[in-house]
């Protein structure tokens, strides 16, 4: 049986917050106070970049979970925007990109965390659904980075996570 994780990428613009973020994740401070809910590690990230003032853009194919999330931001009085958007199409992510810097004027830091899992025996998996898993899993990192690239090579603090 087939279990889909989650497809949710985040955008931020405040390189401060994301060199905030980086000390504590490497740092291993209040990382693990931050509860894991809705969308896992996404969620927690975005949760503690939008902690330390940066505004997010998370992305998620499930329309009604990514809005939910940003929901929940917002009413913590953090600044957060949802878009639908699916990390395995390159379009789809490129407008998400675009949709982030547009709003924000720049992008400083790109959080691709989106996977699904297939628990089907490596012997049985079909092809079909070993390159779905792939796109999503490995794909879509390539496929955020190209589209954030340009608005990140003009941040002073620029970051692929």
């Amino acid at each position: 049986m087939a279990n889909i994780v989650k497809r949710t990428t985040l955008m931020v613009r405040d390189a401060e917050a994301a060199a905030r973020w980086y000390e504590h994740v490497f740092g291993m401070k209040r990382w693990l106070d931050t509860p894991f809910t809705l969308s896992g590690i996404g969620l927690a990230a975005a949760r503690v970049l939008a902690q330390e003032g940066a505004r997010v853009l998370m992305c998620d194919l499930d329309e009604d979970v990514v809005r939910g999330a940003a929901d929940d931001l917002r009413r913590d009085g953090l600044i957060a925007q949802a878009v639908k958007a699916d990390v395995s199409d390159q379009a789809s992510i490129a407008h998400a990109v675009e949709n982030a810097a547009s709003a924000w004027g720049r992008l400083d830091i790109l959080v691709s965390n989106a996977a699904i899992t297939d628990d089907t025996p490596f012997e049985s998996i079909s092809a079909e659904r070993w390159h779905q898993v792939m796109n999503v899993n490995l794909d879509s990192v390539l496929y955020g980075a190209q589209a954030a690239m340009p608005h990140l090579r003009r941040s002073p603090c620029a970051s692929i996570v």
